[in-house]
């Protein structure tokens, strides 16, 4: 029995993504909501019983409406920062042309940290209703700054906001929304 010993079971992922142009919803299997942006994806595990915390993967934009359980936090990987939340909405844009990640918050409370891998963290925010964490990639800090939810959220909703976009950036938003190159 000692050299018989079982392997626990190994975690199944599945990974959903949209294309240029496209948007998408996908309910977890916690109850948790995401809206998954254009050129976004994310990889998910197919079952959550017996883990510790609710960890998903995260390429591009998406909106979360996170289920609360105190007991599993809810963990989102995107490039070298990592977002921990229990339950509350907020937005998560870390497209990989990028040069900074944006988490914004709409209700309840978020946590970003940098790390250079997935144990050592360098840098942490808490943010709250209102506020949005700025992680530029390039110099691995985070800036937090009050905003207007709306121009962050609107996507969600059918809308593009551009107010105070760059010529760039607008480009940019466009270009991933309408699948056509400016």
């Amino acid at each position: 029995l000692y050299f018989t010993r079982i392997a626990p079971p190994e975690i199944q992922y599945l990974t959903t993504a949209t294309a240029r142009g496209e948007q998408k919803t996908i309910t977890l299997p916690d109850g948790s909501v995401v809206r998954l942006n254009a050129e976004s994806s994310i990889t998910f595990p197919q079952q959550l019983a017996g883990l510790d915390s609710r960890s998903i993967q995260l390429s591009g934009e998406a909106f979360f409406e996170v289920t609360a359980d105190e007991t599993k936090p809810f963990i989102i990987h995107s490039e070298d920062l990592i977002t921990t939340v229990v339950g509350t909405t907020f937005n998560v844009r870390a497209y990989p042309e990028d040069e900074t990640i944006a988490v914004t918050v709409a209700t309840g409370k978020v946590r970003i940290a940098t790390s250079a891998d997935q144990h050592t963290e360098t840098a942490t925010e808490v943010l709250s209703p209102g506020e949005q964490g700025l992680y530029d990639k390039r110099s691995a800090r985070i800036a937090r700054t009050q905003v207007k939810v709306e121009r962050y959220l609107a996507w969600k909703d059918g809308t593009i906001l551009l107010e105070g976009a760059s010529l760039q950036e607008a480009t940019d938003i466009l270009s991933r929304w309408y699948n056509a190159e400016f």
